[in-house]
């Protein structure tokens, strides 16, 4: 639906190229937390397009800092293969509110084919190959250098020098947010998740990191299911023959285990991905020694 007659903020108008004229708003895209819309634009005499996402939840700051951010670094090692952000802050704020309510995130609009296609399994585990061997983490460590969320979910942010400390770490948040959310006070479940991060997380982690074993903090997506990935038509260079290139978008970065980023793959609630995903990705990249356990440490990073 396109919204006629509508000025934009100006907090958004200062992110957009100077002498610009607005020539539509349309909505795009669906989410239950956020509202989105294709702003297009004529600067001179040439035609663009912006994908803009207003957010308005209580952590609405920290939401969209996070994705900025993310897809920022992602731009860092894949540029051709993510979605390219622009800005991202506060929107001006209604005079009878003390405070600022909503923020946005404004990107580079993606031409995604039509009807939405997913990218085929070797075609995403090239991207996903590259994002991971090609990234290392700026200090060695594992962590991120903002705060980004996995849906409302935070991620902690502080740097870890091993991965068993980070993800217990994060483990053990999660299921604390959970139970806030929830307002549990299931004490038997409280005893068996900590006899879980006790026992089990060091039981299949440690072992990557000891016995002359060491892994590489490498850039994760953090979010990797179907709805976070797309086929751009063209493909990134000049030429219409081109084949569709994969886009990633909607990303909650950090760096950390690489396999890691194929536990949405077997997310029973988005499965959409399924096994020849993660098969056509090992081709690529096998997994961390223990080999043998590598299933096991999936179903435990798919929690």
């Amino acid at each position: 639906m396109t919204t006629p007659n509508i000025s934009l903020d100006p907090a958004i108008v200062e992110s957009l190229p100077e002498g610009h004229r607005l020539l539509s708003i349309t909505e795009h895209g669906k989410s239950s937390w956020a509202k989105s819309f294709k702003l297009e634009i004529q600067v001179h005499n040439t035609q663009e397009a912006y994908f803009l996402k207003i957010i308005n939840s209580p952590n609405h700051v920290q939401l969209t800092q996070g994705e900025y951010k993310s897809q920022k670094e992602l731009a860092r090692w894949i540029p051709d293969n993510t979605v390219i952000p622009i800005a991202h802050g506060l929107l001006s704020h209604n005079p009878s509110s003390p405070e600022p309510s909503s923020s946005f995130f404004l990107a580079h609009f993606q031409h995604f084919t039509e009807p939405p296609h997913t990218p085929t399994p070797e075609q995403l585990a090239d991207v996903l190959a590259t994002l991971h061997t090609t990234s290392s983490s700026p200090n060695g460590r594992f962590g991120f250098h903002a705060p980004t969320f996995y849906g409302h979910v935070p991620i902690l942010k502080d740097w870890c020098d091993t991965w068993e400390e980070f993800f217990t770490r994060q483990l053990r948040a999660d299921l604390a947010w959970e139970a806030s959310v929830r307002g549990s006070n299931d004490h038997e479940l409280a005893d068996i998740a900590e006899e879980f991060l006790r026992d089990v997380v060091p039981r299949l982690l440690r072992p990557l990191e000891t016995g002359g074993r060491c892994i590489k903090p490498v850039l994760v997506h953090g979010d990797l299911w179907a709805g976070n990935v797309g086929l751009v038509a063209g493909g990134a260079g000049a030429g219409e023959q081109q084949e569709p290139r994969v886009v990633l978008f909607d990303a909650c970065c950090c760096y950390a285990h690489h396999e890691f980023d194929l536990a949405e793959m077997i997310d029973g609630q988005k499965d959409r991905f399924w096994r020849p995903y993660i098969d056509a990705y090992l081709r690529r990249v096998p997994p961390s020694e223990p080999a043998a356990e590598f299933e096991d440490r999936l179903a435990m990073y798919s929690l």
